[in-house]
């Protein structure tokens, strides 16, 4: 299982797309179960707390992983039978499933169960996921 590094002290910030930018924030809502108005607040200062820090970590992941959902369509558009469309879809799962487990034991090493843990972790996941979309986009 490969591990991904994000140094602690710095959160991962990427660019989310205009096409996903209300998506990724309602499902950071969502998931957060925090109202989208507080949402934004966070969002306005990524290093103001460290709330802030992780919920802008948490954005990146869901900005991720809604961009890798989009390669992974595009490549199931490609293939010409259900079986391959099916062998992608649990090759994705696979890969979701070792990659949180990955960063979760990251993110347990390296926050020890402190309030940065949130950030350490959805930065790996960002990093993966992003590792990810490069090696399906180089695939094609």
């Amino acid at each position: 299982m490969r591990q991904f590094v994000v140094p602690v002290f710095l959160a991962i910030s990427i660019s989310v797309s205009p096409a996903f930018a209300d998506e990724v924030i309602k499902a950071l809502s969502k998931r957060s179960q925090i109202s989208v108005e507080e949402i934004n607040g966070y969002l306005s200062d990524c290093d103001r707390t460290q709330l802030s820090m992780n919920i802008c970590a948490f954005r990146d992941a869901i900005a991720a992983e809604f961009e890798l959902d989009a390669v992974v369509a595009q490549r199931a558009e490609t293939l010409t039978s259900p079986e391959a469309r099916d062998n992608l879809s649990i090759e994705m799962e696979d890969w979701r499933q070792s990659i949180e487990e990955a960063c979760h034991e990251q993110a347990d090493a390296e926050a020890e169960g402190g309030s940065m843990r949130p950030m350490v972790y959805s930065g790996c996941i960002t990093e993966a996921t992003e590792l990810r979309m490069t090696e399906m986009l180089g695939a094609q």
